[in-house]
């Protein structure tokens, strides 16, 4: 029968073995035959390996078409990879049963230390070393270097979402379970101290942050009536520009800016035979004022003045008033003087009159000036 096997042949009551064929030769008597069975055993061999075990263990014997169940149970901490029956993987699993057992078989499983994942992440601008879903046995530590691109730095580390401040490497130690870490990185940035003296302002002023690689300008603002005077820049003089431009900023800086009040200036000029005073190029400061006396020789007279341009008459002095623009002043002199103008001013008046008297009466030595002027009628002589 199958399933079966012979277990022993009894001839004339003695056992002839495991045979499965007799003859009987030469027959002169009677005999007897007999034969036993046995149900058909097999062997399944466990082969559990190392960090787990199999149940039942060794080599178990099973009957024909029976079942048999095996648990696979991996030690602690350790999980199984994967079950082979025969030599051929059938998955990691805690369990198997041959089913209707008809031939030997063998067990064996495969297990290794439970693993932990921990996941990374880094954006742009930066990474994390080692980087992606890593894979770490039970109870082990891991180590990550955060690293920031060239120009920028970690803004923040971030564990399993809570923050641990601006690192540059985190350990994991004795891992049971999956983690995160993530990195935020940011661009360097540098402060440009921006100040002003008094009488104008710089724009912007104070601490003003950049970023790393980017330009920044900084202009002046003058109030009215100055200018600037010099703009230090790290120490150094730039002298009065108007503004200034840090460009591909890659440290921190300082810019100082001062004023000065604006200098205009006015051109004197006299003909010959004439003065001004003051003369030349004069340097006069904004808003202020400033007088030019004007004489002529003896012999000559004031003829003009010309005042940016503009006659002015035959004036002895004129003042320039709030000064905010260069200006130019001339005076024109011609031979002869000014009849009546007996003191030279350029205006004839009462005073002229009073000179003209005192010379008539012998109390003043008149200048040749003075009697080209006070000669009325033209006969050389100063007469009441």
């Amino acid at each position: 029968k199958t399933g079966y096997h012979v277990s022993d042949v009894i001839i004339d009551g003695k056992s002839v073995g495991k045979i499965t064929e007799y003859t009987f030769l030469d027959v002169k008597s009677d005999h007897t035959i007999s034969a036993k069975f046995d149900i058909n055993r097999y062997s399944i061999k466990t082969k559990p390996g190392i960090n787990g075990t199999i149940m039942p263990s060794g080599e178990v014997i099973v009957t024909y078409g029976s079942e048999q169940k095996f648990m696979i149970i991996p030690d602690k901490n350790f999980r199984i990879v994967d079950v082979l029956v025969d030599d051929i993987s059938v998955g990691a699993r805690s369990e198997f049963v041959f089913k209707n057992v008809t031939s030997d078989h063998t067990l064996s499983a495969i297990f290794e230390q439970n693993v932990h994942f921990i996941k990374t992440s880094s954006g742009k601008f930066g990474s994390i070393v080692p980087s992606g879903d890593i894979k770490i046995k039970h109870e082990s530590d891991q180590t990550f270097k955060i690293i920031p691109n060239p120009n920028y730095h970690i803004h923040d580390v971030i564990i399993d979402g809570k923050s641990v401040g601006a690192i540059s490497e985190y350990t994991f130690k004795k891992v049971v379970s999956d983690h995160t870490i993530s990195a935020v990185f940011a661009i360097n940035t540098y402060t440009i101290k921006s100040s002003a003296g008094e009488n104008g302002i710089i724009n912007p002023s104070g601490d003003i942050t950049v970023n790393h690689g980017t330009s920044h300008e900084f202009t002046f603002l003058p109030n009215e009536g100055f200018q600037v005077a010099d703009v230090i820049v790290d120490g150094k003089s730039m002298g009065n520009i108007t503004s200034y431009t840090f460009s591909n900023v890659t440290s921190d800086h300082s810019i100082y800016v001062t004023f000065k009040p604006k200098n205009y200036v006015i051109i004197a000029r006299s003909e010959k035979n004439g003065t001004i005073t003051p003369s030349g190029v004069v340097e006069v400061v904004h808003g202020s004022n400033q007088t030019f006396t004007i004489k002529a020789d003896a012999g000559y007279r004031i003829s003009d003045v010309i005042v940016d341009g503009i006659s002015k008459g035959a004036i002895s002095a004129y003042t320039f008033e709030n000064i905010k623009a260069i200006h130019t002043i001339s005076v024109k002199i011609t031979e002869g003087c000014l009849l009546g103008d007996v003191n030279g001013d350029g205006i004839i008046r009462s005073d002229d009159a009073i000179i003209a008297l005192r010379i008539t009466v012998g109390l003043i030595k008149p200048t040749a000036q003075q009697l080209c002027s006070a000669d009325m009628d033209g006969n050389g002589k100063v007469t009441a």
